[in-house]
């Protein structure tokens, strides 16, 4: 096995853009007076919006960490809990919330703390989803890992898209679904960093503009709707949809 082989037999290769768990109310709420924030970190958010007009959402966030932000959204039948990067990051580069393995343990403290209170609401469907980024040294590295990863040969292609969803059953609960969802992307990521004028009527441009390689892997892996009757053993349920998600960052396409 060469070096590069070896590179991709491991998840070091991915830092992350975000981080998310969803849940499915058995029932529809009233968003009205539902909180999530203080459940789930123990403190109150910094920010608190709402939004009554279709499709009303309410939306807490607060600080996570040095620089990151830990995101509720509320919706009458579901909510996110969403680990993102603070608006205060960088834009002159990836905008990235940690390495994968480090600020997945760290998510997955915070819910699982969240569900040893007992304080999650009884939930018929969850889902697991990350934005995962690998910086490639050049867009040969990018052929090597989809041909490594999905058993494609794509030399000399610029924009790249993977798509495909394997199912699997779940070892958690007996006869129950799950969807492993999983977008695998190839493409150069611009970004610069704003320039500001003195002038207030002249609109801000982007200097030192530059182009990064990078593959992005976007997970979702979800409890199928078919399973109509409310889910039990969600902690272990999480962390199994976790690992599914993590084994394919690691191995790729695979059954």
């Amino acid at each position: 096995m060469s070096e590069q082989e070896d590179l991709f037999e491991n998840l070091d290769i991915w830092a992350a853009e975000r981080l998310r768990f969803t849940g499915f109310y058995e029932e529809s709420i009233s968003i009205a007076n539902t909180r999530l924030f203080d459940s789930v970190l123990q403190t109150a958010p910094d920010e608190l919006r709402q939004t009554n007009k279709a499709p009303s959402m309410v939306q807490e966030s607060g600080p996570f960490g040095e620089d990151n932000t830990f995101q509720c959204e509320i919706h009458p039948d579901r909510f996110h809990l969403n680990l993102i990067p603070a608006e205060s990051k960088a834009a002159n580069d990836l905008v990235l919330i940690g390495e994968y393995v480090d600020i997945l343990k760290d998510f997955q403290g915070v819910i699982d703390d969240w569900f040893k209170r007992g304080e999650c609401p009884p939930l018929r469907r969850i889902a697991f989803g990350a934005v995962l980024c690998y910086r490639l040294t050049d867009l040969n590295e990018g052929y090597a890992l989809f041909n490594d990863r999905l058993n494609l040969d794509i030399g000399g292609a610029r924009l790249v898209e993977f798509k495909i969803n394997r199912r699997r059953t779940s070892q958690v609960i007996e006869d129950l679904e799950v969807n492993r969802l999983s977008s695998w992307l190839l493409a150069k990521v611009v970004s610069g960093q704003l320039a500001m004028s003195k002038d207030d009527d002249v609109v801000p441009s982007i200097a030192q503009r530059h182009a990064i390689d990078v593959c992005k892997l976007t997970l979702d892996v979800n409890s199928d709707p078919s399973h109509l009757s409310p889910l039990a053993e969600i902690g272990s349920l999480f962390h199994e949809f976790a690992d599914m998600g993590s084994e394919i960052a690691a191995n790729g396409d695979i059954q």
